[in-house]
């Protein structure tokens, strides 16, 4: 077989080909490598939805960068092509409702990003590993892929080495964040896939210079961590109060704070002080307790809906309480239970359904002053006692299985045949009855600090413990016994003092608190206090008390305080929300719809040329099919050789590109394409009719003599097919 520059034709449009593919491999890999090195993050982020948020900013400039390239008559219109895709891809995906037509920033748009980034530090430094990932995070995951992508991208020809400055900025993340956290996985797959980046050029770097950058770059994303301090919470000692995604998960280590650090400040009619949730956790795994933070755009603060499973029956009270945010940040807001609207807050917030706990995914706490409004629940005797069926998710009962035997056989033995009521009593008296000890240290001792169902077992051996111990096993334990049960995170009512005249409560991380809420029918949730010595045990745990006037719910109540009207009617809630007994009950939303929208849409960007030039090599072999048609079948031909770089010249005829041909496949079906061609162009009669096959062979034929790179770029990015579009130089016209 002669050599392939016998049939291959080096023109300068081939160079330019050539140097084309390997521009959009280059790009190509850089793309790769840049979302491998974000997937690092996911040691530090829940979920995947934020990844291949990511992955389209940096996949939409790239693709501009590529196709400017092309193009491109001044070395800067890449950088311009990339940067305005960027812009648009910011403004339309994180700011299009202050942008015109949705994708035009304007000084709104500025702000709205300003926003974002303040909001994305404050997560970051109030979040707990992993955190939740808010729209700020995402914003600025979003612009260090931006930057990336613009300054680097149309660089990568001339100095492909440029691009391990962004690998090594996210892979050093999570080594930075913590240490011990960094999957090495990611940091291999990433390095490999830049090493091939810097084997793919016009001048390939040499080995011995890729082996010393892959050493630097290992080394350097292992190594240079160790200048990062550690941010893991010893510096929470004065850096005040962070919520994160689970305020659960490190309330010990608040409560353990050497000094206190003042969260709130409020002044409330309500007699006495009042409990402040942060979130409702209602989710247990066997490990630990997970708040369920379902919201929707629709769920505005200014109106809540009523509490879950309370009647109108159950008598209520209305009270208001004016409350000041200090050194707590995060993105939940201390608000009382049940409350009716929220005002002053400032940035978006949106009430949860099930525990009416307030969160918002771009906006801190810290700072925040507003008015809430809520209600005092007052059931009766009768009420409490009725035992009526709870309407309420089954969810509230999940355990995992099995359940050890300790738990169940202390849940039944302590809570007996009683009444719902009388068995949830009997579980808050059994903690709180003497035999148990409130205990900062000895979880930590003892090594069973948390709430999964080994540390209950333990703590029930140990019995002394603190808040998240209390709370969690009470809440299993009544799960036990088929009482619905959940976890609130919040704070007790703090120390008052007078001002002015005025009665403030201060509240500081001394008083985080966690107790649980158990649900009766027709009353709804209701606190239980199974710690003892903290918190204030509620009226209803004395059933000789609950219709007593003089012990109402708050200490020092007035008891002829005017009970409200029924809680006002539910906002308007979208179609998909259906309201049972009461309460909300919003579908999750599930991300995979999301991601699969995303992966077909960015699938069918990838094969919509390759089906494009499919459609047309179809048409063409059926008309060969059908009749022969040479002139169809030398269409596919020059198509095919244009994919593959066997470009002819204009002045090159069917007969002296098929002398090239014969070279590889034989005479026999070059002979009847050029006899073909030339019968249909002189009109001579006789001529043998081209097949199927014979165009097959000849496109394998063109294809095998083509390298790797260039087979695939003629599969997903035809050069015939940017030619039909004017985009680049055709050889011939074409026919169809």
């Amino acid at each position: 077989m002669p050599p392939k520059a016998a049939y291959r034709d080096p023109t300068p449009h081939t160079r330019r080909s050539r140097e084309s593919a390997r521009t959009w491999m280059r790009l190509a890999l850089f793309a790769v490598a840049m979302l491998l090195g974000f997937a690092s993050l996911g040691t530090l982020l829940e979920g995947v939805v934020w990844w291949f948020a990511t992955a389209l900013v940096v996949v939409l400039p790239i693709v501009a960068i590529g196709i400017a390239t092309q193009f491109a008559r001044r070395p800067w219109q890449p950088f311009v092509a990339g940067a305005v895709t960027a812009v648009v891809s910011l403004t339309f995906g994180y700011a299009r409702d202050a942008a015109l037509f949705g994708v035009l920033p304007t000084f709104d748009t500025v702000g709205r990003w300003s926003e974002l980034v303040n909001g994305g530090v404050r997560s970051i430094t109030s979040q707990r590993i992993p955190a939740e990932a808010t729209e700020g995070i995402l914003f600025l995951l979003a612009i260090l892929a931006v930057v990336a992508v613009v300054f680097i991208a149309p660089a990568l020809d001339r100095v492909p080495a440029t691009a391990a400055l962004p690998l090594l900025v996210v892979l050093d993340i999570p080594v930075a964040v913590r240490s011990g956290v960094a999957e090495p996985l990611w940091f291999v797959l990433t390095v490999v896939v830049f090493l091939a980046l810097l084997r793919v050029g016009r001048r390939r770097m040499p080995a011995a210079s890729v082996v010393g950058v892959a050493v630097v770059a290992i080394v350097g994303s292992l190594v240079l961590p160790v200048a990062f301090p550690e941010t893991e919470r010893e510096a929470r000692v004065d850096s005040g109060i962070g919520t994160g995604l689970n305020p659960f998960i490190d309330l010990g280590d608040d409560l353990r704070r050497p000094d206190p650090v003042p969260a709130v400040t409020y002044v409330t009619d309500a007699p006495g002080g009042i409990y402040l949730r942060l979130a409702t956790l209602d989710r247990f795994n066997g490990v630990t307790w997970e708040p369920d933070a379902r919201t929707d755009p629709e769920n505005d603060i200014a109106r809540f809906p009523p509490a879950p499973g309370l009647s109108d029956e159950v008598p209520r009270a209305g009270y208001t309480a004016t409350i000041e945010v200090q050194e707590l940040g995060g993105n939940w807001l201390p608000v009382p239970y049940p409350a009716t609207s929220v005002a002053g807050v400032v940035g978006e917030w949106r009430w949860e359904p099930d525990g009416l706990t307030v969160r918002s995914t771009g906006t801190d706490a810290r700072g925040q002053q507003y008015d809430a409004t809520f209600l005092d629940i007052q059931p009766d005797r009768g009420q409490l006692t009725a035992d009526t069926e709870p309407d309420v998710s089954a969810r509230y009962l999940d355990l995992p299985e099995p359940m050890p035997e300790l738990i169940v056989e202390t849940a039944e033995q302590v809570a007996g045949t009683g009444s719902t009521y009388q068995r949830a009593i009997a579980l808050q008296e059994f903690f709180t009855g003497g035999d148990f000890a409130y205990s900062l240290e000895a979880p930590v001792e003892e090594g069973y600090d948390g709430s999964g169902v080994g540390v209950i077992e333990r703590f029930l051996e140990v019995r002394s413990g603190y808040c998240v111990q209390f709370a969690g096993s009470m809440a299993v334990m009544a799960r036990v016994l088929g009482i619905p049960s959940r976890v609130v995170v919040g704070f007790q009512p703090g120390e008052s003092r007078l001002v002015d005249g005025a009665r403030v409560f201060e509240v500081s991380s001394d008083d985080l608190h966690a107790w649980p809420e158990l649900y009766f029918g027709g009353i709804g949730w209701l606190r239980f206090e199974p710690t003892p010595g903290r918190g204030a045990l509620p009226d209803y745990s004395n059933i000789d008390a609950i219709d007593d006037p003089e012990t109402p719910e708050f200490e020092g109540a007035n008891p002829s305080a005017a009970p409200v009207d029924p809680t006002p009617a539910a906002p308007n809630l979208p179609d998909e929300e259906l309201t049972t007994g009461g309460a909300v009950v919003v579908e999750r939303q599930n991300p995979t719809p999301i991601i699969l929208t995303i992966a077909l849409v960015l699938l069918a960007l990838v094969l919509s040329p390759a089906g494009l030039r499919a459609g047309i090599r179809w048409r063409r072999m059926r008309r060969v099919r059908d009749g022969g048609d040479a002139a169809a079948a030398w269409a596919e031909i020059r198509d095919t050789a244009h994919d593959h770089d066997w470009v002819a010249p204009d002045s090159e005829t069917p007969r002296q590109l098929g002398s090239r041909l014969a070279l590889v496949v034989g005479a026999d079906p070059v002979a009847r394409l050029q006899g073909g061609v030339e019968a249909a162009a002189f009109d001579r009669p006789g001529s043998v009719a081209m097949t199927v096959e014979d165009v097959a062979d000849l496109r394998q034929a063109i294809a095998s003599a083509a390298p790797f790179f260039v087979r695939l770029r003629a599969i997903f990015l035809p050069p015939s097919l940017t030619a039909r579009a004017g985009f680049t130089r055709r050889e011939e016209p074409l026919v169809e």
